[in-house]
């Protein structure tokens, strides 16, 4: 049993059994897109915090991912 800490590395580890790694850098960037659009919507300052909050775990997810990939390549 994955413990739920794990969960996001064992995810990127595993997900080129799920999907191409291009696919999951798009989504990752969409993910990050539609988000800037969250903030340029929001009303209040907690809901621009939440966007901003959210935008941040894209990108240490992204930079998880290529650190990922580079050191399978190197392999």
């Amino acid at each position: 049993m994955i413990d739920d800490n794990e969960y996001p590395k064992v995810f990127f580890l595993m997900h080129k059994w799920i999907m191409e790694s291009e696919y999951l850098s798009n989504m990752l960037y969409d993910f990050y897109k539609h988000s800037a659009d969250d903030y340029k919507k929001a009303i209040n300052s907690n809901e621009k915090r939440f966007c901003k909050e959210y935008q941040l775990r894209i990108c240490h997810a992204y930079k998880y991912v290529i650190q990922i990939n580079i050191y399978i390549y190197i392999k």
